[in-house]
């Protein structure tokens, strides 16, 4: 089982020769061959890190010493640099396996993670312009290549390594288990020995995460497994929602259901096989890149208003965290149900225009039904720090119902309009990111300099 990437190589070395000449009287004695058994090496402190975080917990072999027997005999390859391997397996030991020991527990882990993991400094170069980043033999050992190259403080860097051992693992589970057969009939017309020259965009049109998904059933379900963990459920549907837009290009069934068909496969699988939620562990492995280096994004407030990313905020008291929004709209929805007999039942912020705020509150009658809007208006100071000062409430009943409405129950409304006066305020994701496992993502009106995660909502 091997996980394959496909490069383009053009490779220029130079390689500077310097010979020394030694006199005939001198004896030279290369000393015993290594590596054909019986070599004493003294441990060091990566030996006793290995063997304290990995070998004794968890059972597991580490090779990072060149090792002949491990390695395919046909690659010119280099062993890791000994400043990479404690990095390396620190981030396998928090991205990869601590996320399975949380959702699984320990027996799980210590029972079905590689018994063997072997490094290897370089990529290993295929014939075809391809490069091997991994392998999983026998349901016990992976073998991982590239680790010299790898930063692992790049989030990027990291993915692809873990991509690779979720790729490797998901072998290793299904030559316990194997996949349902029914899903090899998803895209069964569509696989190819021949996925070397499958573009990317061709292969997502076709329902399938990568070009080499489409080399084989199995090959098809652990790629799936791989980017669905490191690409996260938000990275995941903006991958899918991208290959429905390219199947619909071409005139193809759509991409988006083929992918969500596999999709729900992996989850259920995971479920009755191994009782794992697939989309906690998902989440866990989101967490755990995130803590390495979070997905780079641009502040809410720069993706909020019309024609952009976000085009409002959907208000809930049910989704609100602070105590202190808690008693603003019960106090307003109090005030209200005295003044109007009506009851406050949620709020829409939107920003129509770059300097004006609308807020649009949804209303019951007295009997619950039916709903009724009204709309408030303010004019918007926009600070470069992205916070907001508004001026007063602007009402014009002469605009049209939603306008006539707020005018009707304006006095109910004062303890909640007010607030936007009084304040300075500030939209930002709810925790300060948006969540990378989460295809709906929550925001919020903070007030500046103050209380976070003031007025959260679904962003729409």
């Amino acid at each position: 089982m091997k996980l394959i990437v496909k490069y383009l190589l053009i490779l220029s070395v130079a390689v500077p020769l310097s010979l020394e000449s030694c006199s005939k009287k001198e004896k030279l004695d290369p000393g015993d061959p290594l590596g054909l058994g019986g070599d004493k090496v003294t441990a060091t402190a990566i030996d006793k890190w290995i063997m304290d975080t990995l070998t004794t917990p968890y059972n597991m072999e580490v090779k990072y010493r060149f090792d002949e027997f491990e390695v395919q005999l046909d690659r010119t390859l280099v062993p890791p640099k000994e400043e990479q391997v404690i990095p390396v397996l620190r981030t396998i030991k928090n991205v990869f396996m601590n996320p399975f020991e949380k959702e699984a527990g320990i027996t799980f882990l210590k029972t079905e993670i590689p018994k063997q993991i072997v490094l290897v400094g370089s990529p290993a170069y295929n014939s075809n312009g391809t490069i091997l980043l991994g392998e999983a033999e026998g349901g016990k050992k992976i073998l991982l290549y590239t680790i010299n190259s790898i930063n692992t403080k790049n989030r990027a860097d990291v993915k692809m390594m873990i991509r690779t051992i979720e790729h490797e693992f998901g072998h290793i589970l299904n030559q316990k288990v194997k996949w349902p057969p029914a899903f090899n009939q998803i895209t069964v017309t569509d696989y190819t020995a021949d996925w070397t020259n499958q573009t990317v965009n061709d292969s997502y049109a076709k329902g399938f995460v990568t070009p080499y998904s489409r080399s084989a059933y199995g090959e098809d379900w652990v790629e799936m497994v791989a980017t669905m963990l490191t690409e996260g459920r938000a990275g995941f549907e903006n991958l899918v929602a991208f290959a429905d837009a390219l199947s619909i290009a071409q005139g193809l069934p759509s991409a988006a259901a083929k992918l969500h068909q596999k999709e729900a496969f992996v989850v259920q699988y995971y479920k009755d096989v191994w009782n794992i939620d697939f989309y906690s562990l998902q989440q866990r492995v989101q967490d755990a890149l995130d803590a390495i280096a979070p997905q780079p994004f641009n502040p809410l407030y720069t993706e909020f208003g019309a024609g952009k990313r976000y085009s409002s905020l959907n208000v809930a008291k049910d989704l609100q965290t602070s105590a202190n929004f808690i008693a603003l709209y019960n106090k307003t929805a109090d005030t209200l149900k005295a003044k109007t007999g009506t009851i406050l039942d949620s709020l829409i912020i939107s920003k129509p225009f770059s300097d004006t705020l609308l807020l649009t509150v949804r209303f019951l009658g007295a009997s619950g039904t039916p709903a009724y809007y009204a709309n408030y208006r303010y004019l918007v100071t926009n600070n470069p720090d992205g916070s907001m000062k508004f001026g007063p409430v602007i009402l014009q009943p002469s605009r049209g119902v939603l306008e006539s409405n707020a005018n009707a129950v304006k006095t109910g409304m004062k303890p909640l309009t007010d607030f936007f006066t009084l304040n300075t305020l500030v939209l930002d994701y709810k925790g300060g990111h948006p969540n990378s496992n989460l295809v709906t993502q929550t925001g919020g009106l903070n007030i500046a300099n103050g209380e976070k995660d003031f007025m959260l909502g679904i962003l729409k």
